[in-house]
């Protein structure tokens, strides 16, 4: 009796950025169900804003999801819809090799990181605020590690790059409103949890990945 094996046809590419990724060390199929997370997590991202816009900003969907006083957020909201929206169209279409589409995953955890803090800090100085809470690029830090297997290496450089968007967004919203920045003190008190989260989620991703 012969029996025939019927091998799959890896995507076009896949095979070397797998290798040079160093996804080749994960079984296929837990590769491509991280990318299936990934979509779904990009979906989301994609529609908590406009959700969270319509909270914050009660009224019709229109008035809500219109023109703001504040460019900086409008353009933090357009940007995170068509980011999340992109990701979520690419990931699902199957058409990107996983391990280069979970690499992109990676990217877009920076990208997106940067359109929350350019939406927490693109208003006029919050120096003068006496309580900010916890940023949500923290929250955002962990659901990544949870979703995007990766190497030590990639989830270190991609966390630590993810926390410092939180900086970053508020630096641009200085200089776009030509602020004055505000004292050290206030930075450590505004971007603290960002680094704590990163370095939990570092360690977070070991014990799951593992």
């Amino acid at each position: 009796v012969t029996q025939v094996f019927r091998a799959e046809t890896p995507r076009s590419g896949g095979a070397a950025w797998n290798k040079l990724s160093c996804y080749d060390r994960l079984p296929p199929d837990f590769v491509e169900k991280a990318v299936g997370r990934l979509g779904w997590l990009a979906l989301f991202y994609a529609i908590a804003h406009p959700i969270f816009r319509l909270v914050e900003f009660p009224g019709t969907l229109r008035e809500a999801l219109g023109r703001s006083q504040f460019p900086l957020v409008d353009i933090a909201l357009v940007g995170a819809m068509l980011t999340g929206g992109l990701v979520c169209a690419l990931a699902w279409s199957r058409k990107v090799p996983p391990s280069l589409m979970l690499d992109l995953g990676l990217l877009f955890e920076v990208i997106g990181a940067f359109w929350i803090a350019l939406v927490e800090h693109g208003i006029p100085t919050l120096a003068d605020v006496p309580f900010r809470g916890v940023s949500s690029v923290s929250a955002w830090i962990v659901f990544f590690v949870l979703v995007v297997p990766s190497t030590l290496g990639k989830t270190v450089l991609a966390t630590l790059a993810t926390a410092c968007m939180g900086p970053v967004g508020l630096l641009a919203s200085l200089l776009y409103y030509g602020n004055h920045a505000p004292p050290a003190g206030r930075w450590v008190e505004f971007f603290f949890a960002n680094f704590l989260f990163a370095a939990f989620a570092i360690v977070l991703s070991r014990f799951v990945y593992n």
